[in-house]
């Protein structure tokens, strides 16, 4: 997780401040060396985007390299942080995503801070926080940054665990995510073609590409569950649908992009390698996925240019009256 790391050198584009560098939490995101009585220490520190409580919880996610999942699933029940915030993002994202010390069994492939994920209890109960937390953000059109730390939690647990049972309930689990991030991509293409203002314009595109974003996450696993996800005609129809959105919607310069979304646009090239293959497969075989994807595309274009037609998923059909 590197690229994280780097990003905070630019801490003031998170944290939206000149003194973010004084400030704790980047150390508290970068590493587990911190205790939970250091975290109570530096509440004075706090910025004024967070309460008290939130930034409590932060430091206490990461205090301690072997207890990180727990406290994530602390939070998925009893949440104190809001997922929808750049600072749970990236502590979370970090936390999964960093190898860490390996001390308690040197034979495993697993090192000490992932080896809770492979108790299957403990996966499922973390699989039922992802479900829950996900029905308090999936009405809520601004809230793609959670979607896609849920989704990313969804993808370590798949690739960490060792149950068949929990590698299908993370399969169900990212459809879901993709099924609300496709229907809000949708709803907001038509918003934006009902919009007469440029600055909401502007707000609803870079929406739009946060979605598409988050439905191409829900495909990022392991090489080992590709099969599992991209696993049919809708599938690849659903993955050529965010990819085209997102090579419409993202910026010339990456800069202008948050943290979290330039760590998903990345992820997001790197699957379009790896899924090339299979999909020109599929393509082959029964090219309707393909047609769906470009019909998708060219409903877009009419509804931008008439802004009479319907909605370009089927789920939420939208008409605009005159």
């Amino acid at each position: 997780m590197t690229l994280l790391i780097d990003l905070f050198r630019d801490s003031h584009r998170v944290f939206g401040s000149s003194v973010a560098s004084k400030l704790p939490l980047p150390d508290w995101i970068r590493g587990y060396s911190h205790t939970s009585n250091e975290v109570i220490a530096k509440q004075s520190s706090c910025p004024p985007n967070l309460d008290l409580g939130e930034f409590r919880a932060i430091g206490h996610m990461r205090s301690g390299a072997r207890i990180q999942w727990q406290n994530i699933l602390v939070q998925l029940y009893a949440p104190t942080v809001d997922f929808n915030n750049i600072e749970t993002a990236l502590v979370v994202l970090q936390a999964i995503g960093e190898s860490g010390p390996c001390h308690d069994n040197p034979e495993s492939h697993l090192r000490d801070s992932h080896a809770i994920v492979q108790d299957e209890d403990f996966a499922r109960k973390l699989l039922g926080g992802l479900e829950a937390t996900l029905l308090r953000f999936k009405e809520n059109w601004e809230c793609d940054i959670a979607l896609f730390t849920l989704t990313s939690l969804c993808n370590r647990v798949m690739s960490l665990a060792n149950s068949k049972t929990v590698w299908l309930a993370c399969c169900d689990f990212t459809r879901q995510v993709r099924s609300v991030a496709r229907d809000w991509a949708g709803k907001l293409l038509m918003k934006r073609a009902d919009s007469d203002s440029e600055v909401e314009r502007k707000d609803l595109h870079n929406r739009i590409l946060a979605m598409a974003l988050v439905s191409s996450s829900t495909f990022n696993t392991d090489v080992q569950h590709t099969a599992r996800v991209l696993n049919d005609n809708q599938s690849v129809t659903e993955f050529l649908e965010a990819s085209i959105l997102i090579h419409d919607h993202h910026p010339t310069h990456a800069c202008t992009l948050s943290p979290v979304a330039l760590v998903s646009l990345q992820a997001w090239r790197k699957l379009c390698y790896r899924y090339e293959a299979a999909i020109l497969v599929y393509i082959a075989i029964d090219r309707s996925c393909l047609d769906r994807a470009v019909i998708m595309v060219i409903a877009i274009f009419m509804a931008l240019v008439l802004g009479c037609l319907r909605s370009p998923y089927p789920s939420e059909p939208i008409v605009r009256d005159g």
